[in-house]
């Protein structure tokens, strides 16, 4: 076995990820698509993994696991994604915007 390149590090976590995580993240897009980009809050994201995952699933291995470390993924397959969350100071929710590639 040779170790992992950087070129295969995304199609590797792809790999590792479950479906139930993708098809969660796809229904969010999916359901706050507005034609030019899709947003939603992490929170809800974790509400709908957790509603389809596997009994057991807890929200403590979805960030043990990084689960939710879903960009790179998604940027490999065209979209420009965005995660932010609040700095020490600041007071809203963690948040992700996928917007499409300009062709």
């Amino acid at each position: 076995m040779k170790p992992i390149s950087p070129n295969e590090v995304v199609e590797q976590k792809a790999a590792m990820l479950p479906d139930f995580v993708v098809v969660a993240a796809n229904e969010m897009i999916a359901q706050t698509w507005k034609g030019s980009s899709a947003h939603f809050t992490q929170e809800s994201l974790i509400e709908r993994i957790l509603s389809s995952a596997p009994e057991g699933v807890t929200r403590g291995e979805l960030f043990g696991k990084h689960y939710l470390d879903i960009e790179d993924i998604y940027r490999e397959v065209g979209w420009i994604v965005e995660y932010d969350k609040p700095g020490y100071n600041e007071s809203y929710e963690a948040n992700f915007t996928f917007r499409k590639k300009k062709e």
